[in-house]
């Protein structure tokens, strides 16, 4: 049992570690995913409490819920104060700098299905940041392709990559990276064609500006795009994926939020205009 300096007190699970619990779902303690949990003292196993999974960006780790980006904005807080249980994803690159797709998505769900077995009425959010929201899209659409879907009520998007197309052919520092994550987990240099061919498949290639959109029809979606943010520029990523949703026609709220600011820096988070987002989903 950890008291925050508001005073709110929250719980951990197994494996405490500097006020947060890292939780490995089987049981070995070299095995992803693992997840960062907080959990408010009291709350109820059997209630619908909300469950916020929190996925971190390029570099960040899953300790950002208690030691990073989302500690110091805020968010945390803010979801604590409110009762909501709060989860940190892992992602598995061994650097952990991005979000590998077929293991990503398959331990994401993993991570899911394990706090589901204490908390089975628990209700799902999702907040996503840079290439976590990458990760973010992927998770639902590939799976609810696969028939398989994730019942995420919606999802905040911070400073999203949303098109991999894209940061590939303009960004050539970062492709070293994307290489390591998303295709050989290795320090393997892929040239500009292979990327193209492996995002050229009739799934769209794990691309959210090219893969089909049908299994994020129910889901209301929040974006967060900053003026000043040459990392992943909104004009080719966050906005022309909205401009796809718009174009669909569908009823789920989604929508653009700017704010004056640099790729994740302070401004981005918006606590207050995040929760509001959630709470008019939770309400729905």
């Amino acid at each position: 049992m950890v008291t925050r300096a508001s005073g709110t007190i929250y719980t951990t699970a197994i494996g405490t570690v500097a006020n947060y619990s890292i939780v490995f779902p089987d049981g070995a303690t070299n095995f992803w995913p693992s997840y960062n949990l907080l959990v408010p003292q009291g709350i109820d196993p059997q209630a619908a409490t909300p469950v916020v999974f929190a996925l971190h960006g390029s570099g960040g780790r899953a300790d950002d819920i208690v030691a990073g980006s989302f500690q110091s904005s805020g968010l945390t807080d803010s979801w604590l104060d409110r009762g909501w249980i709060v989860v940190g994803p892992e992602s598995q690159n061994k650097a952990h700098r991005h979000w590998g797709v077929q293991a990503g998505r398959e331990g994401t769900t993993r991570a899911w299905e394990h706090l589901l077995a204490t908390y089975p009425n628990a209700r799902l959010l999702v907040y996503s940041a840079s290439m976590g929201s990458l990760m973010g899209l992927n998770w639902l659409v590939e799976s609810a392709r696969d028939g398989d879907s994730i019942p995420v009520e919606a999802m905040a998007l911070n400073s999203p990559v949303t098109n991999l197309r894209d940061l590939v052919a303009t960004n050539d520092a970062l492709r070293p990276s994307f290489d390591d994550a998303w295709f050989a987990d290795a320090d393997v240099r892929w040239p500009a064609a292979q990327w193209t061919a492996a995002i050229d498949t009739p799934d769209g290639g794990h691309d959210p500006q090219q893969f089909d959109l049908s299994g994020l029809e129910q889901i209301p979606l929040r974006f967060y795009l900053g003026t000043k943010d040459k990392t992943i520029p909104p004009a080719t990523n966050g906005t022309l994926f909205n401009q796809r949703l718009t174009a669909l026609g569908w009823a789920a709220e989604h929508a653009l939020v700017s704010y004056v600011g640099a790729h994740g820096g302070a401004t981005s988070f918006q606590p207050a205009d995040v929760n509001a987002f959630f709470d008019r989903a939770l309400a729905l």
